[in-house]
């Protein structure tokens, strides 16, 4: 996981590609918020789920998400 501090103006353009095809982040989700109430400063980050996280993640809850 990265997480950084940056002002809360600040945009920053990401993308990831995948197999050939782009896919862009929007920065509002990048950005979890100020840092505290009167704070110039806003919190954000990128994480990531790793290598071993299966090509069907939600299997291990299908007998939950069946009523």
């Amino acid at each position: 996981m990265r997480v950084q501090l940056d002002p809360c103006n600040r945009e920053v353009d990401i993308s990831f590609t995948f197999n050939g095809c782009e896919v862009k982040i929007s920065p509002s989700a990048l950005n979890y918020g100020q840092v505290s109430k009167d704070s110039e400063y806003c919190l954000g980050g990128i994480a990531s789920a790793g290598a071993d996280y299966g090509e069907r993640p939600f299997d291990h809850h299908a007998s939950k998400m069946v009523s």
